[in-house]
């Protein structure tokens, strides 16, 4: 594990609240990410780490005055019905809650929460665009997990920022994120809601907005309906462009690895007119995300 201690002094961070992401190659099958106090590492290796293993993690935290969190990456769908705790390994002075901070905004972070804390930092620089690019706009942020986006909008002086994502408990962690922030979520929508189903609703009340932000799941499963990004996607794509005001921007974002990135341009521009929309692709340092904004020239 030699490669994070080097990772790290590469980095040389002197904010000990601050959140980013150790640069490691993405062959490597133990990474880690830093959330403040805490080093989240992903474990990709098939075996759990052993107990010397553990204890080598926690003592290099020691030494860095961090605590360490190992996460066992299981492959998807195990990681749900309580099974993640199973696969999560933390020094013992680790908390249960805990805050950190990016592009100077706040962020509460939870130790059981799944497979990651709160807030996925490969959407650092597109979090930071978002905060830079929100200014009185009417801004939609999409699968929204812990709202992350959304802050980051509102922050921004975004005129109206709505919410959606399905687990109504993310959208009340999403809430004290806003809190943190000094932002009264009472100003600002959340919807505990499938997205087709709303953006189907959204469809029919003639909804517009300047910026749509979508970062959907390859897979996902809800009480009344399943998503799979490679059969829903065009759908999606063109509900959102019926939503998208003249001029509007989406952002969208994927870690689907069966498509390039050629591929997701294709599949999400397939029933958009060709000619009414520009497309810019989105600097990434992270191997698996892709993304790119799209523009309606209309």
């Amino acid at each position: 594990m030699q490669h994070l201690q080097t990772a790290w002094e590469q980095l040389n961070p002197q904010d000990a609240h601050l959140c980013y992401r150790l640069p490691v190659s993405h062959q490597s099958d133990v990474q880690a990410d830093v959330y403040g106090e805490v080093i989240w590492v992903y474990w990709y290796r098939p075996q759990a780490p052993t107990t010397s293993e553990l204890e080598k993690l926690f003592t290099w935290g020691q030494k860095l005055h961090k605590k360490v969190c190992v996460r066992h990456m299981l492959n998807r769908g195990t990681g749900v019905g309580g099974k993640e705790k199973q696969s999560l390994f933390c020094s013992q002075d680790t908390t249960e809650e805990w805050i950190a901070s990016e592009n100077k905004l706040q962020f509460l972070l939870k130790k059981n929460s799944g497979f990651s804390p709160g807030l996925f930092l490969d959407q650092y620089e597109n979090r930071k665009w978002v905060l830079e690019n929100s200014k009185n706009k009417r801004v939609l942020n999409l699968f929204s997990y812990t709202s992350g986006f959304s802050v980051a909008a509102a922050a921004g002086e975004a005129v109206e920022v709505t919410t959606v994502d399905v687990s109504s408990s993310f959208l009340e962690w999403s809430k004290k994120n806003f809190e943190l922030n000094q932002l009264d979520p009472l100003k600002y929508e959340f919807f505990a809601q499938d997205v087709p189903l709303f953006m189907s609703g959204a469809v029919k009340r003639n909804r517009q907005w300047d910026l749509i932000i979508c970062d959907p799941p390859s897979f996902g499963r809800s009480k009344n309906s399943v998503w799979k990004i490679e059969k829903d996607l065009s759908g999606l794509a063109g509900q959102l462009w019926s939503c998208l005001s003249s001029n509007g921007t989406i952002l969208f974002t994927c870690n689907y690895e069966q498509w390039s990135q050629d591929e997701v341009v294709k599949n999400f521009t397939f029933k958009i007119k060709k000619g009414s929309y520009r497309i810019t692709q989105l600097p990434s340092k992270d191997h698996f995300l892709k993304g790119f904004l799209i523009s309606k020239l209309i």
